[in-house]
């Protein structure tokens, strides 16, 4: 218990906010190794963040969706999950991301109401047939 360990191992997760690039932490973890000589590191994958800005046509569509759905103003976040719209983004195709509150997320008994996950349904739907100009 009172001695030095002879290594140790860490698993980290980074996931970089909108304006960082993977060289900006690869250039820390160079800082890093050149301080503690031994430190080992593997890349399992990389991915450099991206975004959607708000004005594009299916966010905008997907917000006045979302509004007239929940009967009330909604606000545009951004967050650092890891979605399957970065495959979209990076093949040049906006998306968005729009769905129910969770509850207790990554915890105990996570779960979500069966009306938010109706009105998720419909404002997908909804955003979906303007989109592809069903609705004009």
């Amino acid at each position: 218990m009172n001695l030095v360990a002879d290594c140790c191992k860490a698993e980290v997760d980074i996931r970089l906010p909108q304006g960082t690039q993977c060289k900006d932490v690869l250039s820390e973890i160079g800082k890093m190794r050149a301080q503690h000589k031994g430190l080992e590191y593997k890349i399992i994958d990389m991915i450099e963040a991206n975004h959607t800005s708000p004005s594009e046509e299916i966010i905008q569509l997907m917000t006045r969706n979302a509004e007239a759905v929940r009967g009330g103003r909604i606000f545009l976040s951004s967050a650092l999950g890891f979605t399957d719209c970065r495959c979209f983004r990076q093949k040049g195709i906006p998306a968005g991301i729009y769905g129910p509150l969770s509850y207790h997320m990554g915890s105990q008994d996570e779960h979500i109401t069966v009306a938010d996950l109706l009105d998720t349904v419909k404002v997908h739907v909804l955003t979906s047939f303007d989109y592809l100009g069903y609705l004009d």
